[in-house]
Formats: C-alpha cells, structure tokens, sequence
C-alpha cells in the first residue's frame, strides 16, 4: 500500500493544495446552484398569476355560491 502521508501535511487536508483545490470546487458548485436556482425561480415561479386574495375578492367568492363550485355529475344532486 502506497504511504500518502508525505502528500498531507500536518495541518490538515484541507490546508494542503489539493484540500484548497477541493474547497474552491465545492463553493463553485454551491454558487452555481444558487444562480441556477435563483434563475428558475425568475423563470418559473416569479410571474405566476397569483389568486386575489383581499377581503372584498373574498368576500364575493364566498358570497357567490355558483362561481367555485365544482361541477356536477348527473344524477347526483341530492336536493329535495
């Protein structure tokens, strides 16, 4: 088995040149997941229509009974 301690110095791994290397890989991935997810939600998520959700919108929602209510199937109505 080959000894690869002359390759570690006493410091650490990731004070060594490769640990160093490592790290700046890693914060590169890091930031482009970030850039990358900051643009889908710009794309994506940003300029969806959005439901009205003031008190007046509500209250018309609410108050009109044939406006959201989902549509029946024949034979089903149970009103007397």
């Amino acid at each position: 088995m080959p000894d690869i301690a002359h390759r570690i110095d006493s410091r650490g791994w990731f004070r060594s040149a490769d640990g160093r290397r490592y790290g700046r890989e890693i914060a590169l991935l890091l930031v482009l997941k970030l850039v990358l997810l900051l643009a889908l939600w710009a794309v994506a998520v940003k300029p969806a229509t959005r439901a009205d959700t003031s008190p007046a919108a509500l209250a018309q929602h609410l108050s009109d009974g044939s406006a959201g209510s989902a549509p029946r199937r024949a034979g089903t109505d149970r009103s007397p």
